[in-house]
């Protein structure tokens, strides 16, 4: 059995997470609500799209009354240790 501390100190890069965020006045409605999500989906896949040397992990959305949020969890590639050497 791995045990959890050996595991994340094999692990070469950390994980992370970007999140993307989109508000919008009006009545509470299921068409607001859909608009918020395309608005962060929309703008995640962006970042994501100028970020193509990133392993994706998840992404998850969530959405409020006030907001939807989307958040991308992701890896960055490990430095190659010849490119680092002087």
């Amino acid at each position: 059995m791995t045990n959890i501390t050996e595991f994340s100190s094999r692990q070469q890069t950390p994980v992370k997470f970007r999140r993307f965020e989109s508000m919008l006045s009006g009545f509470f409605t299921a068409g607001r609500d859909s608009r918020m999500i395309a608005y962060a989906q929309a703008d995640a896949e962006e970042w994501m799209s100028h970020n193509m040397h990133i392993e994706v992990i998840s992404i998850n959305t969530t959405c409020t009354r006030l907001m939807a949020c989307v958040t991308v969890w992701y890896r960055e590639p490990p430095q190659n240790a010849d490119q680092a050497a002087p």
